[in-house]
């Protein structure tokens, strides 16, 4: 990140005293904005070509924390999705061949999460799985980490099509696709109803760059703003779960038809309607049915009997808790990674969405119904490449 940019330097984060260096050095000094896990020193700051491009910049992490948190009201440049965001800059990338290094990228998301981060924002990624990477989304699961889909423009719930860390199925991770400005998917934008979690605007983006302001196109620039939706949403209510973010931004998303079939929450990011679900779901009570109370609706279904591998809802139960209706759902994925929505009535109005890990690990969860909703019907769906099961209730 550009430490100078005038409309990113009074954002950023300052390290508190006693914050650990990650390289086991003592102490970093208070006030650092950040750390460089490339030339392992308290200075991040973008990479400056040589030779021919001698005077250019790597600063693809400029444009990056300009999107989310650019400052405004300040009559200059442009303004962050989350304006008020503190910025903390963590380089893990090269301009030469070996790019954007896996275990230094895993080194700083749980060095971020362990300062104190809650959103982790992920603009790289391959086709490898890194376990470090993996570790680290897994000991911080109060922290959310937003990351992007890729740019090769494929499926990536094929086999063997995989974009890491995308890919990784744990709850805390949300992964996004890049649109178009006519609200199409991008032609570079990886997909996959099962690995993607939902679109942002990507292309052309206005943004901070080293030294003033251009623009950016790609699946990195739709991460950010999804990554400060969820700031926003965190600086509203500081006392949210991850878990209850990351559905708040998925269930609100604005449909989109070209975005059917492609992201699991079939939408493009919806700020204030993001903001409104949280709100909601965090006036309900915990979703637990009183002991002996007689409510609860069972019922199973599985997918087609070709199907061995593929998801199975095992049971679906709806009851009341202190004037609120909930429905909660087990299910049971396969051998693929599996992801699950309810929707609302034949429109399919999505309540909440969520992702399994391969294995056939059974999962309860419980979603709160509308209070007041004209419809009658709710419809619990889980897919994989394998198959797909349904419950009608």
């Amino acid at each position: 990140v550009d430490l100078t940019n005038p409309d990113l330097a009074p954002r950023l984060w300052q390290s508190p005293a006693g914050t650990l260096r990650p390289d086991g050095q003592g102490e970093l000094s208070a006030g650092s904005a950040g750390w460089d896990f490339v030339g392992q020193d308290a200075t991040p700051s973008p990479e400056r070509f040589s030779g021919s491009d001698a005077g250019s910049y790597f600063d693809h992490g400029t444009k990056i924390a300009g999107i989310l948190g650019a400052a405004s009201g300040n009559g200059i440049g442009v303004s962050g999705v989350a304006p008020n965001a503190r910025i903390m800059a963590i380089r893990t990338c090269t301009s030469g061949p070996a790019g954007c290094i896996g275990s230094l990228t895993a080194n700083g998301m749980a060095w971020a999460a362990t300062a104190g981060a809650r959103v982790v924002n992920v603009s790289v990624g391959g086709s490898t799985p890194d376990p470090l990477e993996a570790a680290a989304v897994q000991a911080h699961p109060e922290t959310l980490f937003i990351v992007s889909a890729g740019n090769e423009g494929r499926d990536i719930d094929r086999a063997g099509a995989a974009h890491w860390p995308c890919s990784q199925p744990e709850p805390n991770v949300i992964c996004v696709a890049s649109t178009d400005q006519d609200d199409r998917l991008s032609e570079s934008s990886n997909y996959g109803v099962t690995s993607v979690d939902i679109a942002a605007p990507g292309v052309d983006i206005a943004t901070t760059v080293v030294g003033g302001t251009g623009a950016g196109t790609g699946t990195s620039e739709a991460t950010p703003q999804v990554a400060g939706v969820a700031t926003l949403l965190l600086g509203a209510m500081p006392d949210a779960t991850a878990t209850e973010v990351r559905d708040a931004i998925l269930t609100s998303a604005r449909p989109v038809s070209s975005l059917a079939g492609k992201v699991a929450s079939g939408g493009v990011v919806d700020a204030e309607g993001a903001l409104l679900r949280l709100a909601a779901i965090r006036r309900l009570p915990a979703p637990v049915c009183p002991a002996g109370a007689a409510c609860e609706i069972r019922a199973s279904v599985s997918g087609r009997p070709d199907e061995r591998t593929a998801p199975t809802i095992t049971s679906t139960k709806r009851f009341v808790r202190g004037g609120h209706r909930w429905l909660a759902i087990t299910l049971r994925a396969g051998s693929a990674p599996t992801t699950w929505r309810v929707a609302a009535g034949a429109a399919g109005t999505p309540l909440r969405i969520g992702r399994i890990a391969a294995g056939r690990r059974v999962v309860t969860t419980s979603v709160p119904l509308p209070a007041r909703s004209a419809h009658t019907q709710f419809i619990v769906t889980a897919t994989s490449t394998a198959g797909t099961a349904r419950r009608f209730g």
